[in-house]
């Protein structure tokens, strides 16, 4: 998990990286406060389940047009990946209890709107991020 968020972190000093940043052109497309929402909906849905849980699940859609951005790593696959090591150290031995419904998570993260879009992100040098993550994975 820490790996996680020192690639949020790096990623954070480009602002090409940046999921906040994408969320705000797509906002810009709209004129009303509705059609923002649902701009930002179209591009949550994009980069995450594609659609409907048909087309993620069953569709085999599911991390289509997975991205790797700041903000997005912190606040999609973060709590992904801390839900399945709990499921998976919960279940160690135990096939009989069912995956988590991980298309419910993503689906509550497609409707969020920019008011909380990640406000800690922030751009930092690069140079000086990587040799803290270094630094701290050398240790």
């Amino acid at each position: 998990m820490t790996l996680i968020y020192m690639q949020d972190s790096l990623l954070a000093t480009h602002p090409e990286f940046r999921l906040d940043n994408k969320l705000a052109m797509a906002r810009a497309c709209g004129v009303t406060p509705a059609e923002k929402d649902r701009h930002e909906w179209n591009l949550r849905t994009q980069i995450s389940t594609w659609g409907p849980r048909e087309a993620a699940d069953a569709g085999g859609l599911h991390d289509y047009s997975q991205r790797e951005w700041s903000g997005m790593l912190s606040s999609l696959y973060a709590p992904r990946w801390q839900r399945w090591f709990e499921y998976r150290l919960d279940n160690w031995n135990d096939t009989s209890v069912p995956t988590p419904d991980f298309y419910s998570m993503e689906e509550q993260w497609t409707l969020r709107t920019s008011p909380d879009i990640i406000a800690d992100t922030k751009e930092g040098d690069v140079i000086d991020t990587a040799r803290k993550i270094f630094e701290a994975i050398a240790d």
